[in-house]
């Protein structure tokens, strides 16, 4: 989801990790845990552009699910008169949808050492976690579109401290080599749609 951002990111989510720790009172200062799988309210909504909302570019009803025991999340996006409920922004003739589920763990120290560990590596498959559209004109009235995403269960079931999270963004773009669409930069926006 990288590509949709207008703004340093990560420094945005580490200044929220930097709030989740300060919540561990339990563990002394230098070695206080992050739990995000705590405090996941802190992150769902977070968004991708500073400069464009997800629902103001995109303007329909979403609706999202999210099964962490099959490791399934759905996107459901219904038909879209570009007229009426799509802000192009940039005036860009092309745009398509896209979405992503992974999973992030908790960051422990563990006792006798010095730095973070995850007990579980949050992953991405890159084949079933991640979605992207093909390239739809930015006018007329597009279908609507079901989206489903399979996290890789690797550990059934999913562990607590893995947190995971679903995205959804919109990326416009313009005719490139060869007169195939291709993304501008600052041109899209997205965000953490769910959390579980």
């Amino acid at each position: 989801m990288n590509r949709l951002e207008d703004y340093p990111v990560t420094g945005a989510l580490n200044a929220l990790c930097k709030d989740i720790q300060k919540l561990d009172t339990e563990s002394e200062p230098g070695k206080r845990a992050i739990r995000l799988s705590q405090y996941k309210n802190m992150i769902s909504g977070f968004s991708f552009s500073n400069k464009q909302v997800l629902e103001s570019v995109l303007r329909v009803p979403i609706e999202t699910t999210l099964d962490r025991v099959t490791g399934e999340a759905t996107i459901e996006i219904p038909e879209v008169n570009t007229d009426l409920y799509l802000y192009n922004f940039r005036n860009l003739p092309y745009y398509r949808m896209v979405a992503n589920l992974s999973g992030v763990c908790d960051q422990l120290i563990p006792d006798g050492k010095d730095s973070y560990e995850a007990p579980y590596n949050g992953y991405c498959d890159r084949q079933l976690g991640s979605y992207e559209s093909e390239w739809m004109p930015a006018f007329g009235v597009q279908p609507a579109r079901s989206i489903h995403l399979q996290y890789p269960l690797a550990d059934n079931p999913i562990p607590d401290e893995v947190t995971l999270l679903l995205s959804l963004g919109i990326e416009f773009g313009k005719v490139g080599v060869a007169n195939i669409p291709c993304g501008v930069k600052y041109a899209g926006t997205g965000k953490i749609v769910k959390v579980g």
